[in-house]
Order: structure tokens, then sequence, then C-alpha cells
């Protein structure tokens, strides 16, 4: 991963276990949906760190591979722009 401690990493992971586990479509979902619905968070993570890391010598395809993730973060919902990382995860960035 990123150059960041695992203490950070950490508590993005329990941000987004906390949010998920609030969300009515994951509360209501049944057994077989939530399986399918983290198995595809999963599956995307993979995906955005293996961009990333194959981005990280190359500013415009870096550029390129946060505006795809910003994209479809605004798409489930989140402005990531109004936000920052701090070592204890996402911070509003006000």
């Amino acid at each position: 991963m990123g150059n960041r401690p695992a203490s950070t990493y950490q508590a993005v992971k329990r941000q987004a276990a906390k949010a998920l586990l609030s969300a009515p479509q994951f509360r209501n979902a049944t057994p077989a949906l939530k399986q399918e619905m983290t198995e595809a968070l999963i599956m995307q993570t993979v995906f955005i760190d293996g961009s990333v890391e194959s981005a990280k010598n190359d500013p415009q395809k870096l550029r390129l591979t946060g505006a795809a993730v910003a994209e479809g973060a605004r798409k489930m919902g989140l402005d990531l722009s109004a936000m920052t990382l701090t070592p204890e995860g996402f911070r509003s960035a006000d």
C-alpha cells in the first residue's frame, strides 16, 4: 500500500465498516446480498490499489486514477473532495 502508517489504513477500515453497517441498504439486505456487496467492495479496493500502484510514477495517470476513484465515490454518495485523510481516518476538509 501507500506510504502511510498501517494505523491510518486501520482507521479508514473501521470508518468504512461503520458506514457500511449503518446503511439501510446493507442492514436490510439478505445475507447473500451482504456477501455480494462485500465482495464487490473488496474487488473495487483491489482494483483501486492496483491502479494507484501502476500509476505512482506517472503524474497524469495518477490524476486520471484519482478522478475515476472520486467519480465512483460520488456515485456512492461520497464527496472525497470534502474530506482529508488523517491518521485517525477521513475527516471533513473544513
